[in-house]
């Protein structure tokens, strides 16, 4: 039974997202590197998906996390002219360490070094007017 679902909600008209400070971001594509640090975001523990879509009955939280992407096993190459999208990708692998708390919890991911890759990406595309 899920007993928490922390996630930014809706208050901003998006689905699950939130503004971070762009220094909380770094790229190397030609190295084919990438790290994401956001420490004490503010959340709302949910409890559960319906209570998060629902957006009620949420808890303030916060939650700190640290993604690393590297390596280069394959790059993929998308144009689509019909929709105005192209994009170079390179796959690889990431591993993330987390915490999340809220009043009366703490949550610690196991460390980073522990991640398991399923699927892994970074890249750069273009859409819209700059396609």
């Amino acid at each position: 039974m899920q007993t928490h679902d922390f996630n930014p909600g809706l208050d901003n008209n998006l689905f699950w997202t939130v503004p971070v400070r762009s220094d909380s971001v770094s790229v190397d594509l030609p190295d084919h590197t990438a790290t994401l640090h956001v420490q004490d975001i503010d959340l709302e523990d949910y409890g559960n998906i319906v209570n998060a879509l629902q957006d009620k009955n949420e808890h303030e939280g916060i939650a700190s996390f640290t993604v690393k992407w590297s390596g280069h096993q394959e790059e993929i190459h998308v144009r689509d002219n019909k929709h105005g999208f192209r994009g170079t990708y390179s796959i690889g692998k990431a591993t993330i360490a987390w915490t999340a708390a809220r009043q009366g919890f703490f949550y610690r991911s196991d460390p980073a070094k522990t991640s398991v890759t399923e699927f892994a990406m970074i890249g750069r595309e273009r859409n819209g007017r700059f396609f």
